[in-house]
């Protein structure tokens, strides 16, 4: 399944990092935005990169809400106590995890990504150190590789907010993500459209998993998913993020 494509348009994880040092062509490069991020693009046209691969799933919170949950409603049984955020904020995510215990792929292929990086002049002119999250050093924190990605995103002035906050706005949320928009504080606050996908394959296609049986993912489900990198600079240090766009059961 690592070598399967749903999307001609979406490239091989491994396949893109070791291009980046073969002496041939590279699918992919980095483009700085500013000092504080840089993006792993497609090498032809400049825009995100797609990737994917495929693992076992480790884990993951609710589907539709993630780890947010309303005061006084019942907490979905995927979403541990304490992870569970009742109030609007950078805490409340969609969270995906793949089981890494027995394939170290993802750590190795980031960790060689990351070394490529550090090369390019646009990235980190501080020399800042990379933080220690999920570097894959540690045995005991490197069983599991997080895909983390907000569900509630602030207001801004840039164009990209203010078109993400307009595609919000067309898009079908569950009513508590909606209901927490709408009571926020002078409504600063949109829901990401960037939610992960989630689908089944089956039948030679794709449907929804809502429609499926579980329709939900499960710890040992084989998923294959894509993403898009991209490294970030902080006060401190840096590190990478992953944004997870679809995940599929196959």
């Amino acid at each position: 399944w690592k070598k399967r494509s749903f999307d001609p348009y979406k490239i091989q994880y491994e396949a893109a990092v070791r291009s980046l040092d073969s002496g041939k062509e590279a699918l992919v490069d980095f483009m700085g935005l500013n000092h504080t991020r840089l993006n792993v693009v497609k090498k032809a046209t400049g825009t995100p990169a797609l990737l994917h691969w495929a693992g076992v799933y480790g884990g993951g919170y609710d589907i539709q809400t993630g780890n947010y949950v309303p005061k006084g409603k019942e907490r979905p049984p995927a979403v541990p106590e304490s992870k569970v955020q009742t109030t609007i904020g950078y805490r409340c995510e969609w969270g995906h995890n793949i089981d890494t215990s027995l394939d170290r792929s993802l750590f190795d292929l980031q960790t060689d990504l990351e070394v490529s990086a550090m090369s390019h002049p646009a990235f980190n002119p501080g020399t800042k150190t990379r933080c220690d999250f999920q570097r894959g050093f540690d045995p005991d924190l490197s069983r599991r590789f997080l895909f983390r990605t907000p569900i509630f995103m602030r207001k801004t002035d840039k164009s990209q907010s203010i078109e993400d906050a307009r595609i919000s706005q067309t898009m079908p949320v569950h009513t508590w993500l909606s209901t927490a928009v709408a009571e926020s504080r002078q409504s600063s606050y949109y829901v990401n459209p960037k939610k992960p996908k989630v689908f089944e394959f089956v039948d030679n296609r794709l449907q929804d998993i809502a429609g499926c049986h579980p329709p939900y993912l499960q710890p040992g489900d084989i998923v294959w998913f894509s993403f898009t990198i991209s490294l970030r600079v902080g006060s401190n240090n840096w590190w990478p993020e992953f944004g997870l766009e679809e995940i599929i059961r196959v």
